[in-house]
């Protein structure tokens, strides 16, 4: 519908920046899978979890996540567009319609998210309610992976009856996805889970007080770790990624949280994918970015220079740019013996650096490195394939058609 858009459209911008000044941490991010549908379950004292969980996972993953929503909020014009905008779905929360059934198979069967917060309803900030079967039934349903998630702080942010958001930080815990028992009959599966559920959430909830207390910036490495699970599962064959994802996944570098924003290996992502910025551009502008990264690039390694991924980062730099400008394969081959040291994908610079070795007239290093990319690259990787794929085709180039 044209007018849902429009308003989706006209307010995300605004939404998104609200959420992000006010995310305090974000930990566990790992535990989102990238794709396929899932269920998150997260507790509910707030209208702002809607936001904070939509922003955070959508940022991820690039789908929407839908929520149930009490039929209550649809009755009037307004609120029922704001609400229908914003990836509402109606329910009468204590025996669902069939078109909320309906509408949750089409979320779920489209590979996109569904929120359900097993409380029923907001909470008054003390212990959690009972959890009800009713999400865990829907996920047992469909497949799909049930993630669970504290959230603390947002009833400070935006509290009951008020019409406009107060300062304060969010923190939020992303639990790993619920381990469901197949032995067990579905239905008596889903009340189990929703027992265990509460337990888990509930832990989760204190966490995220914790980590609201301590504000400390133990969550750098696993939101970094996945920004660039996130990169890699975006990237296409020839190492290109779409302009709108890009913005998608440099909102998702300042979503994680206040105190982790500026972390070494954050920062070293933000600059990544500056670079695929920069790779999309065209003529002069696309010289004069590549020239900024090169900049940004030796000033993350004059902090750290055995970062693989930054020394990576600048052999790639290096093989595009000419000499006369800092780039060259000597000056990349120097980089790309750095990263190659990297024990989470041994074999990522080994494509440039058979590149180097080409354009520096060795072709006998160039097809070693070819080899290596065949032979170690992990199965694993989710570049397996196609890598491997390239490596070849290169290879029969430099060695000439067969006699």
């Amino acid at each position: 519908m044209l007018a849902l858009r429009v308003i989706r459209g006209a307010t995300r911008s605004v939404v998104w920046r609200i959420v992000r000044r006010r995310i305090g941490s974000v930990e566990g991010l790992e535990n989102i899978p990238l794709d396929g549908p899932l269920v998150v379950v997260p507790n509910h004292a707030s209208y702002f979890d809607h936001f904070v969980v939509q922003v955070v996972v959508q940022t991820l993953r690039g789908r929407p996540v839908w929520f149930l929503t009490k039929r209550e909020s649809f009755a009037r014009r307004f609120p029922r567009l704001w609400a229908t905008a914003w990836y509402g779905i109606p329910v009468d929360r204590d025996v669902p319609a069939p078109d909320t059934l309906r509408e949750v198979r089409r979320v779920l069967t489209s590979g996109d998210g569904l929120c359900v917060y097993p409380e029923g309803t907001r909470g008054d900030g003390g212990p959690l309610r009972e959890f009800k079967p009713g999400a865990f039934r829907f996920a047992l349903a469909h497949g799909a992976p049930i993630i669970p998630v504290g959230l603390h702080g947002t009833a400070d942010v935006l509290r009951k009856g008020d019409r406009w958001f107060r300062r304060g930080r969010v923190d939020v815990v992303i639990g790993r996805p619920l381990q469901v028992d197949a032995s067990v009959p579905k239905p008596r599966a889903a009340e189990a889970l929703a027992g265990s559920g509460r337990d888990i959430v509930g832990a989760l909830v204190e966490r995220a007080g914790q980590n609201a207390r301590r504000r400390r910036a133990s969550a750098a490495p696993s939101a970094a770790a996945a920004v660039d699970a996130s990169i890699v599962h975006e990237l296409g064959d020839e190492g290109v990624v779409a302009p709108s994802v890009l913005r998608r996944l440099r909102m998702l570098t300042t979503v994680v949280g206040v105190d982790e924003r500026h972390g070494l290996e954050l920062r070293v992502q933000r600059v990544r994918l500056a670079a695929l910025r920069a790779v999309n551009r065209r003529g002069p502008s696309r010289v004069a970015s590549a020239v900024v990264v090169g900049l940004r690039l030796a000033r993350l390694r004059r902090e750290a220079p055995a970062h693989p991924l930054v020394n990576y980062l600048l052999g790639r730099w290096c093989l595009a740019m000419p000499r006369a400008l800092g780039g060259g394969p000597v000056r990349a081959l120097e980089h790309l013996a750095v990263a190659a040291t990297d024990p989470s994908d041994p074999t990522r610079s080994a494509l440039a650096s058979a590149e180097a070795h080409r354009r520096l007239g060795d072709p006998a290093r160039a097809l070693g490195q070819l080899r290596r990319v065949v032979l170690e690259t992990p199965h694993r990787h989710p570049h397996h394939a196609s890598r491997v794929r390239r490596a070849e085709r290169l290879a029969v180039e430099l060695q000439g058609p067969a006699s």
